[in-house]
């Protein structure tokens, strides 16, 4: 079942939410507090929802997609942050190394 089908906005809101407050713990600490959090969840979800990309959520998955978008929004916190090295390295072609 899809989420738009039987669910109004405000359902989903709470749903993903909800989601996103049971991944706290895995990905806030020690990037975000509290407040910070709050105000990431709240752009993410009505960035989700204005952009219709619920719409193709079915509801049994969207734990995962909660989980996989935290999990982006961790990483690109952490390279922007120097906390972390980008998963490619670069191989500089110009330099001789013989």
């Amino acid at each position: 079942m899809l989420i738009n089908k039987e669910l109004t906005v405000d359902e989903i809101k709470k749903l993903m939410v909800n989601a996103c407050n049971d991944y706290y713990n895995e990905f806030a600490i020690n990037r975000w507090n509290k407040k910070q959090w709050n105000t990431l969840i709240k752009a993410f979800v009505e960035e989700t929802i204005e952009e219709g990309r619920y719409l193709k959520v079915p509801i049994d998955k969207i734990d995962g997609y909660v989980n996989s978008s935290l999990k982006n929004m961790a990483y690109s916190y952490d390279l922007k942050n120097v906390r972390i090295k980008p998963k490619l390295e670069i191989y500089n072609w110009l330099v001789n190394e013989s």
